[in-house]
């Protein structure tokens, strides 16, 4: 029996299931535009992870990722709690042997001034939270995947992408009470 790339996907992760009850996988749609499908040569993958010279990195957004963020920008303030589950995730992850950095502008000396004592208020956040992580940059390095609230995952496809942006972009503006 043929397995489809959904389950694929599952078996890496140990497991892990759309009817898992995570929150927004309720639509096949969504699933597919979550779900990383698994591509021909997994196998060559999977050996470069495991492989010494490879660095097993994953990048993960704060703001509506970590930090729950549900005010939006507040002057810079740390004023929400962790989003659900974001520990246990994190330290799986870590557990996996991943590398885990924290990505965010508020850390970039280009939109912050104060971006080391920002970096500090971050990494005093995330210890208080029982968070684990490696390191915190707002620099786009190498890795394996983005965990980002904010973003689009483009297939290579220009006609597909710009359709789907734009109802995206419908959405999130709709529901901010705007229009495109």
């Amino acid at each position: 029996m043929k397995k489809n790339k959904v389950e694929t996907c599952e078996e890496m992760v140990g497991g892990v299931s759309s009817s898992s009850g995570l929150p927004g996988l309720d639509s096949l749609q969504t699933r597919k535009s979550v779900l990383r499908p698994v591509y021909p040569g997994l196998s060559q993958i999977k050996e470069q992870m495991f492989s010494p010279s490879f660095t097993k990195r994953i990048m993960i957004d704060f703001d509506g990722v970590l930090h729950r963020y549900s005010k939006g920008y507040q002057n810079g303030n740390l004023y929400d709690i962790p989003v659900e589950g974001s520990k246990e995730a994190l330290t799986k992850l870590r557990d996996m042997g991943f590398e885990i950095v924290i990505f965010t502008t508020r850390v970039s000396p280009e939109n912050n001034i104060n971006h080391e004592e920002t970096s500090k208020e971050i990494e005093n956040y995330l210890q208080s939270a029982g968070i684990p992580y490696d390191r915190i940059t707002s620099e786009k390095l190498g890795a394996i995947l983005y965990i980002d609230d904010k973003s689009y995952r483009f297939t290579g496809n220009w006609s597909t992408a710009i359709r789907e942006v734009i109802l995206l972009l419908h959405e999130e503006l709709e529901s901010l009470g705007g229009e495109v």
